[in-house]
């Protein structure tokens, strides 16, 4: 058997008062409420991807995902 992974590289120009501040961390991410209209991103992200990681720079946000699972 051998491990198959899936990469995304996504980068967007930064919206002023959409860019988080400090570091995005989706370890203490969890699902909110379930009538809340909002909040789900970075728990699904954390249910679905073996690697989430963002950075910041040059005024954009840069974002890659990975999965990775054993082909069988």
């Amino acid at each position: 058997m051998s491990n198959v992974s899936w990469v995304s590289q996504m980068s967007e120009l930064a919206q002023p008062g959409r860019v988080p501040h400090g570091p995005v961390d989706v370890d203490t991410a969890a699902m909110p409420d379930a009538l809340a209209e909002g909040g789900r991103g970075r728990a699904l992200a954390k249910a679905a991807l073996d690697v989430l990681l963002y950075e910041r720079h040059n005024g954009a946000n840069h974002w890659t995902l990975r999965r990775t699972r054993t082909a069988s």
